[in-house]
């Protein structure tokens, strides 16, 4: 078939495309890429007249943005793959993995130079970080180096282990063949053989796989064949502890795979893939009850999971308590990243991506869990990972905040007839049923049986001055709640939102921010800059002491509403909790954040650590943008 010369660009367009299953907006892809929407519409029209005779194509929808279409998804996998074409560190590290697995002999680095087109330096750099990676932390491969090659220890299980991890990036749901792989492991005939194999294993021995699981089999599966089949054999595989079921269902499987295949299979074979199953069926168990979940996951997991919950709470004054699925959910991920077995798919990496747009603060609280989980196991994780649990904690704070707006109550005070009244309470159902709980409607002339409800808001149809004589907040709409109406009983809610969902702080958040006082930066500034400027004006104020240190060490970041950023660090640096308000008269990028209008610099007093949650509550709410004058009726 005809090779296609896609840019990197490209590639990423289309592998970003892939990962999302929706209509992509322009402005979105360019943000992505680092460029222009005009850029983006050229390199869109650029590779729609090269991918033409593949059926490939990203399709304009007027108005919305850009679809993918694939026909063929294996034609798909062949031109985004990066075995010819290496664009990203992370790619490199990957394809220069694959070469030392696979090379028995030592592999020159001069030579690796060329193949890459990169520097020296660079190619060292992404060794050091391969070593860090598979030989300082699990599967702790030995790395050698003799003068200008590198030869990794013959360890064959070790190897397996690194592919496997590897090759779990690489798989895509999204095509009539099911699940395909952009790195290729066998031929389309041993990956069906393989795939059917595993679905009368399953059913016949009654075990339960998710769908990541199933992949994980089947990946394994194709290693032991792959990897017979090159000549790299399995001799030690450790203590065959005769899993039970799982070392069972192996045997028939492999019995028969090996029959059709016409190869010798050594017992370690056997032993290696009944342990990873045994692994996954704690995944994938049907019964998500927690001393299920615990017995099979084990006392270590469950202590690493105990004291990740307790650190949760004093480093963040984050806290689920009596919440089952959050304490299951986390010993599931605890296992799971021990074992080594977290999905980092394409589509899975997009979503919760997603997640942290809208959950900026809990984003942050996942990538100090990841690091937690890395110092405490001993396993290491890539970038690309390290909001891996955010689904977890975003999941148990919609399940709190489902409860306490159990607490958020209205009262409809509706001096119109019956018809007009129930239209009315439908649309403020339809427009507000999801924040707040409507408890009662009553008439105008029976008012007072709206206070005994005590309601945290009446909505009425006329103004009185009743219930702010006794602390309830009212605020006047018609039935049809015109869009003037809806933006008034918003802004009302959003009030009472801050106080029910959020811990209150003990002082006005313009005392915090009046501590450390405004400055102003330009659009070169980096982070480190304004880390910088930020402690000399609290130095000058007193807030820390004159000799106290400058670094950009122990700050953490959060992406507030409304183009805000928050830079933070919590701890014993200062008794004094502030933040400083940095304003810039055009929007400026910081990392990989761009388009930022207003950035806050906090430090946060160790007192003050668990009031951090509504630090960010409080500065998120000012980051909100409304039409309303703020009159509300009292």
């Amino acid at each position: 078939m005809q090779k296609r010369n896609l840019s990197s660009r490209q590639k990423l367009i289309l592998t970003y495309m892939n990962g999302k299953h929706s209509v992509v907006p322009g402005k979105e892809l360019a943000e992505r890429l680092g460029v222009s929407t005009r850029t983006v519409r050229f390199a869109v029209s650029e590779m729609n007249d090269l991918l033409r005779e593949d059926g490939i194509s990203v399709d304009a929808v007027s108005g919305k943005g850009y679809r993918l279409s694939v026909r063929d998804r294996e034609r798909f996998h062949e031109l985004i793959s990066d075995r010819e074409i290496i664009h990203t560190k992370e790619d490199r590290i990957v394809y220069l993995i694959m070469r030392f697995i696979s090379s028995d002999d030592w592999v020159n680095l001069s030579e690796l130079e060329d193949d890459i087109f990169v520097s020296r330096t660079t190619l060292e750099n992404d060794i050091r970080e391969i070593r860090k990676r598979i030989c300082e932390h699990e599967p702790y491969i030995m790395m050698k180096r003799k003068n200008n090659a590198i030869l990794l220890e013959d360890d064959e299980m070790k190897k397996r282990n690194v592919l496997l991890h590897l090759y779990s990036e690489s798989w895509d749901f999204d095509s009539r063949e099911g699940i395909s792989f952009r790195n290729g492991l066998a031929d389309r005939e041993i990956m069906e053989e393989i795939r059917l194999a595993l679905i009368e294993m399953l059913r016949e021995y009654e075990i339960d796989l998710d769908d990541y699981g199933m992949v994980n089999m089947k990946i394994a599966v194709s290693l032991i064949y792959s990897r017979n089949i090159e000549g790299h054999r399995l001799y030690n595989a450790g203590a065959d502890k005769r899993y039970g079921i799982c070392r069972k269902a192996v045997d028939h499987l492999l019995d028969n795979l090996r029959r059709s295949w016409e190869i010798e299979l050594e017992e370690a074979d056997y032993t290696w893939l009944a342990d990873w199953l045994e692994r996954l069926t704690v995944l994938g168990l049907n019964q998500r009850e927690y001393e299920s979940v615990a017995r099979k996951a084990g006392r270590e997991c469950e202590r690493i999971a105990d004291r990740l919950t307790a650190e949760l709470q004093m480093m963040f004054g984050v806290a689920f308590p009596d919440d089952e699925i959050f304490r299951t959910q986390l010993l599931l991920g605890v296992q799971a990243f021990r074992n080594q077995q977290i999905s980092t798919q394409a589509q899975s990496r997009f979503s919760t991506d997603l997640l942290e747009k809208n959950y900026a603060f809990l984003g942050d609280v996942a990538r100090y869990m990841m690091d937690r989980l890395s110092e405490l196991t001993g396993k290491s994780f890539r970038v690309s990972e390290n909001n891996w649990l955010l689904p977890v904690l975003c999941s148990a704070a919609e399940r709190r905040e489902r409860q306490l707006r159990e607490k958020i109550t209205v009262v409809v005070v509706s001096h119109v007839n019956d018809g007009l009244t129930q239209y009315m309470v439908d649309n403020l159902y339809k427009l507000f049923g999801t924040r707040c709980r409507i408890t009662a409607v009553v008439p105008v002339h029976d008012r007072r049986a709206a206070l005994a409800l005590k309601p945290s808001f009446v909505i009425t149809t006329v103004r009185m001055q009743l219930f702010g004589e006794n602390g309830i907040p009212s605020v006047v709409s018609s039935p049809i709640v015109t869009e003037e109406e809806m933006i008034r009983i918003d802004s009302l809610l959003q009030r009472v939102e801050r106080s029910v969902l959020h811990e209150g702080l003990p002082l006005p958040i313009d005392t915090y921010l009046g501590r450390g006082g405004e400055l102003k930066a330009d659009r070169k500034s980096t982070t480190e800059d304004l880390i910088r400027e930020a402690y000399h004006l609290w130095k000058k104020n007193g807030i820390v002491s004159p000799d106290a240190e400058t670094g950009v060490d122990g700050f953490r970041y959060i992406l507030l509403r409304g183009d805000d950023f928050l830079i933070y660090r919590a701890g014993d640096i200062t008794e004094t909790t502030c933040f400083t308000k940095i304003s810039v008269d055009r929007s400026i990028a910081l990392d990989k954040f761009r388009s930022i209008r207003n950035l806050y610099i906090g430090l946060i007093s160790a007192n003050d650590r668990k009031l951090l949650p509504a630090f960010v509550g409080e500065l998120d709410f000012m980051g909100k943008t409304s039409d309303f004058d703020g009159t509300v009726h009292y």
